[in-house]
């Protein structure tokens, strides 16, 4: 069967693309596995904030929080982050706030004690100072994937999950023939949004690859005090650290970032 566009990849950006594509155009998303979500989009930490990202993140991250909030179900919910510093990067955390101040008008400049206030158990060592983004949401993975299923249903659109693409072929004046595990696919344009794997599909359209670099991160999860469910999210300025609560525990980083061949990713021993 043919489409206008293919989307290779079910995380996040792949299904979402799609689903609001589907308003207009005939379109399929490809999928290696037998579900949505499997790798980065479903084990992140799913926090909205306005404050991260490089560029034109943040205000990409604006415009999108009417989808999740102006519905029947928000798709997020009231969390808070806490961006938090020792004494000897104050200024650093300064520059944050001067970054983000124009356009998210809710942050507060927290002492020792404010920090403390919210997040008790930070170490008695330390002088911390913050800066807290109450407008920041917990982000429902499980019921984002669903809205954007159904948008992709709504509209037509197809979805191929168990579906590894082997192989792109293209002819000038055809569409593009992508070898899949469950059959070849036709379309006339093919979106590539397969994550860790995207120089790979790259490579097997003949395009030069960006030099994407496929990076694994570790987290854990510990028992929380009883009051742990009303902390915000806790970041490192300088994204050292975070935790976060997460149902009755404490989900904690330490923000690694390790070179690793695009692979289903597991915690090595040393982690």
């Amino acid at each position: 069967m043919g489409y206008d566009i293919a989307v290779i990849g079910g995380g996040v950006a792949g299904v979402s693309a799609a689903a609001f594509l589907a308003r207009d155009v005939s379109v399929v998303v490809i999928e290696a596995e037998d579900i949505l979500s499997h790798h980065a989009s479903g084990r992140s930490a799913a926090l909205y904030t306005e404050c991260y990202g490089p560029g034109i993140v943040p205000t990409l991250t604006q415009a999108s929080r009417p989808f999740f909030k102006d519905r029947n179900e928000p798709l997020g919910s009231p969390r808070g982050v806490l961006f938090l510093a020792d004494e000897a990067r104050e200024d650093r955390l300064e520059s944050m706030r001067v970054d983000f101040v124009q356009t998210v008008d809710d942050l507060r400049t927290l002492d020792d004690a404010g920090c403390r206030g919210l997040v008790p158990v930070l170490d008695p060592g330390e002088q911390w100072r913050g800066v807290v983004e109450p407008g920041a949401m917990d982000l429902d993975i499980n019921g984002l994937e669903a809205a954007y299923r159904a948008m992709l249903r709504s509209g037509g659109g197809d979805l191929r999950l168990g579906s590894r693409v082997h192989g792109l072929e293209h002819r000038p004046g055809r569409p593009w023939r992508i070898d899949t595990a469950t059959g070849w696919v036709e379309a006339d344009l093919v979106v590539n949004a397969a994550g860790a794997w995207g120089d790979a599909i790259a490579a097997m359209a003949g395009i030069d690859p960006l030099g994407l670099i496929p990076l694994r991160r570790s987290a854990f999860l510990a028992a929380a005090p009883p009051d742990a469910s009303l902390w915000p999210m806790v970041v490192d300025v300088d994204e050292h650290w975070y935790f976060r609560p997460e149902g009755p525990n404490l989900l904690g980083s330490a923000a690694d970032a390790v070179p690793s061949e695009p692979v289903d990713a597991r915690p090595a021993e040393e982690d």
